[in-house]
Formats: C-alpha cells, sequence, structure tokens
C-alpha cells in the first residue's frame, strides 16, 4: 500500500517514455520468427514490444508490483499479463486506423478476463513505449463505436481516459487474492465497495479500508510535538500533520470532538503524492442518531496540490461539498465537512485539473456496532 512517508512513489517518470533494454527487444524477435506471415508477424513484434515496455515501466518504478509474466509464446491480440492478480492488456496505439482500437469481445468475458487495458504508444524504431491511459474492462461496451463482425469492439483513443498515476494507483491498491478470486472485473469491485468509518470507533480498520492503505492514527492530542519536528529537520508524522491542520482551521469555528477517530492513507493524482485524511464521529445530540465526515486533502512534504484539484463529497442524490485549490491563495489544503443518518453514506471524489472523470473512493457509512 502506499502509505510510507520515508519512501513515498515516484511518479516523476511519468510523463517520460520508457527505454526498452536491448535484450528484450532480440526476445520479441525471437518470439516471433515463427510466425510466417509478415504481417501477422509485425504485429506479433509490436505487441512483444509493448508488454515488455510494460513490464518494464513497473518494474523501473518504487512501487513494487508481483508480476507473472509469460515470455516465451507469441502474444495474440489478447495480449496481457498479470499484476498484482489483475489481468492486465495491452492494445498499440497505432494498431487500427483512423485512431481506433480493436479489443477482442472473448477478452471482456469468462472466467478470466482482462480487467484493465492500458494504451500504449510503440516507438519500435527507437527501441522504446510510453503508456498513455488506461480503461477499465467495465467501461468496453458502453464505450465502443461497433462490434465488428470478427467479434471485436472497437473504440476510439479518447475511450482510455485513466491517466498513467491512476493506473498505477488501481493496479496497487488491488489485492491480489481478490483479484484471483473473483470473476467480474476488479475495478468494479472496487467500485461497490464501502468502508464502515463507524468500525474506527473500536479502533479497527475493515477490508476495503485496508485495501485503499488507510490506517488508524493515535486519538488527537494537541501539536504540541509539532514544534520539535519543525526544529529538528524531520517531517511530522500524520497525526501531527492532522493536529497541525486542526489547529490552522480552528479559528474559522471548525471543531473535531475528543471522540473523533481519524484514519489517513496516500494518493497519487496528476503525478503529485497527496496526503488524504478522514475524521468520524457519533453525533448524539439529534433525536435521529447522525454521524459526521471531516475530509482534510493536502500535499505530501516537499510537494503542493496542483492547481484547479477538486475535493468533492456526495450523497445518493447530490453533490454537497465541491472546494477547488487555487494556487493564488494561501491555502495549502482542501476540506470538507458532511453530516447524516448513520444509515446515509457519503462518497469522496478526487478530481484532477482538466480532467473529466474523478478518481472515486469507496462509499463511506457508519455502523460503529459492527
Amino acid at each position: 500500500m502506499i502509505n510510507s512517508l520515508s519512501n513515498p512513489p515516484d511518479f516523476s517518470s511519468l510523463a517520460e517514455v520508457t527505454v526498452l533494454p536491448d535484450t528484450a527487444i532480440d526476445q520479441a524477435v525471437r518470439r516471433c520468427q515463427p510466425i510466417t506471415d509478415a504481417d501477422e508477424q509485425w504485429d506479433c513484434y509490436l505487441r512483444s514490444l509493448a508488454l515488455a515496455g510494460v513490464r518494464h515501466w513497473l518494474e523501473e518504478g518504487s512501487i513494487p508490483f508481483t508480476i507473472q509474466f509469460n515470455d516465451q509464446r507469441p502474444p495474440t491480440s489478447t495480449a496481457s499479463f498479470w499484476v498484482n492478480g489483475m489481468r492486465v492488456g495491452v492494445a498499440i496505439a497505432s494498431s487500427l486506423p483512423p485512431e481506433a482500437i480493436a479489443i477482442p469481445r472473448s477478452a471482456t468475458q469468462g472466467t478470466e478476463p482482462v480487467d484493465l487495458w492500458l494504451l500504449v504508444d510503440v516507438q519500435e524504431e527507437l527501441g522504446q513505449i510510453q503508456v498513455l491511459s488506461g480503461l477499465e474492462c467495465r467501461h468496453i461496451e458502453a464505450r465502443a463505436t461497433v462490434l465488428n463482425p470478427a467479434g471485436e469492439f472497437v473504440l476510439p483513443l479518447s475511450a482510455f481516459t485513466l491517466p498513467p498515476d491512476r493506473i498505477l494507483f488501481y493496479l496497487h491498491h488491488l489485492p491480489a487474492s481478490q483479484a484471483q478470486t473473483e470473476s467480474q472485473p476488479s475495478s468494479s469491485i472496487i467500485g461497490q465497495a464501502v468502508i464502515n468509518a463507524g468500525r474506527w470507533l473500536n479502533n479497527q480498520l475493515d477490508e476495503v479500508a485496508q485495501q485503499w492503505g488507510w490506517r488508524l492514527l493515535e486519538p488527537l492530542t494537541p501539536a504540541r510535538d509539532l514544534r520539535y519536528s519543525r526544529r529538528s529537520g524531520a517531517a511530522p508524522s500524520p497525526t501531527q500533520e492532522l493536529e497541525a491542520i486542526l489547529q490552522d482551521v480552528a479559528p474559522q469555528g471548525l471543531t473535531v470532538p475528543p471522540n473523533a477517530r481519524a484514519a489517513f492513507t496516500e494518493v497519487a493524482i496528476a503525478s503529485v503524492l497527496l496526503h488524504l485524511y478522514a475524521l468520524t464521529w457519533s453525533v448524539p445530540e439529534t433525536n435521529t442518531p447522525e454521524w459526521s465526515l471531516l475530509v482534510f486533502l493536502g500535499p505530501a512534504p516537499g510537494s503542493t496540490l496542483p492547481s484547479g484539484l477538486q475535493l468533492r463529497i456526495r450523497d445518493a442524490a447530490a453533490v454537497l461539498v465541491n472546494e477547488q485549490f487555487d494556487a493564488s491563495t494561501d491555502i495549502t489544503y482542501l476540506y470538507g465537512q458532511v453530516l447524516g443518518g448513520w444509515d446515509e453514506p457519503f462518497t469522496v471524489e478526487i478530481i484532477p485539473p482538466q480532467a473529466t472523470e474523478p478518481l472515486t473512493l469507496p462509499p463511506f457509512r457508519f455502523q460503529p456496532e459492527v
């Protein structure tokens, strides 16, 4: 999980191409030599380079991945491999003019469908590739323009909307054991999951929260130790960082009761590592039991929020909080608070600048008795 403050994932190389080692190129040539048809041999060669390049892209980063890769047989049109238990397929950006991708229908069905497709630009003359974007299997049929006679979904390149940092986030946060045992596309499982924040009051994290890298923080106290950390030059702990934020917002009338519990995780948005805090508590003063969810989104040490980044919190009917970061202000983080009945879930969305599709976390609900 992305939960190490001392060794945060390195997303700095996402804008660069991945240069293939000579051994990978030579192996791609050998894998496709048995194919006699010239066109099929060339397609096989491009797919081999794409697979090798994506594997190299994953292995060269700072995030550890468990990769299962068959580098012996020639890859077919459903070229794929396993990453952390998720089946990942590659689609060549120039594979079908004009600017379209064909994905076999058979690769989206059955007991082992390809969970996530990566759009890859292969520059074979330079020996390099670039991962452009991704597409979850569950969106293929809806975004396809046609199902051709060959049994392939034809999609425009614009159908691939997941940027590389979101791809890494999904691959890193999905547990291998769950992906290997479910027959549904794994990203659909993420979308259906729910985090029970009520269990935090009992010092517990449910399985969904753990899968997304959440960890409970110590009970909050005044941030007296933060001054020592700043003087010593050390980065504050997540608890110290949150306490300092709460001190900043206290003059605005935002108070957190002593019985509140907080959890912390890290997310990568627009190649920037961000800290995400969620606090929850019961509101006993009302006739009907209610609960509060308070969310803070800020930069990891050494980073800043991207200008235009948005934080949303919604219920089943409407957007309740919509905050956007403005780099020209003195505010260094975004936050929002919602209040609802115990049976009312809330969904947190983080929208990168100039993006149409948000990073949607599993909904938070509040059932402390579980």
